[in-house]
């Protein structure tokens, strides 16, 4: 059974042609999960920087995934428990 009520969050999700970026919260639990996933390379510790700078986390949990078929992409999960969420 969902406990709605103890699970209120925001969520917002961004698409461009061939990526995406998304973002999860629980405030109430001070926890944010963020994904970046582009078919593109890019500097995933940018990335990792700049959630740092925004939201101010107590610690992060990062994931880099290299998918390499049919060419070489880059997923990057950021999840983060700390003030500002």
């Amino acid at each position: 059974r969902c406990q709605v009520a103890h699970n209120l969050g925001v969520t917002g999700v961004v698409i461009i042609t061939t990526s995406h970026l998304s973002c999860h919260t629980w405030p109430g639990r001070h926890y944010l999960s963020f994904d970046c996933y582009s078919c593109n390379n890019f500097d995933h510790e940018a990335v990792i920087s700049e959630v740092k700078r925004r939201f101010s986390p107590g610690r992060i949990i990062s994931s880099v995934v290299r998918r390499e078929l049919p060419a070489p992409k880059i997923s990057c999960a950021v999840f983060g428990k700390g003030r500002g969420c």
